[in-house]
């Protein structure tokens, strides 16, 4: 039997694509989410001077993927589809 180690934890050799995927779905999680924080850096909200949360969801499959952009006001939305298209 193989043994893997990975992070001082043991995985079973039948679960190691499912932790490659888990790593995989992390690292582009975190690069969609930086590409839009480095877009949307210095952003505030003209009315209410609060920036806004960037927050990235991909499924397990990789099918689908959901990026939420979080302001205080509508006014703010607005500027922050200017910005992003």
């Amino acid at each position: 039997m193989l043994k893997i180690t990975k992070n001082g934890r043991t995985i079973q050799s039948n679960r190691l694509a499912d932790e490659i995927m888990k790593d995989v779905r992390g690292q582009a999680t975190d690069s969609i989410r930086q590409d839009f924080e480095k877009k949307l850096r210095g952003f505030r909200c003209p009315e209410h001077g609060t920036g806004a949360t960037v927050t990235v969801a991909i499924d397990g499959a990789f099918k689908q993927g959901k990026v939420t952009v979080k302001t205080c006001c509508d006014k703010a939305d607005e500027e922050v589809r200017r910005i992003l298209n």
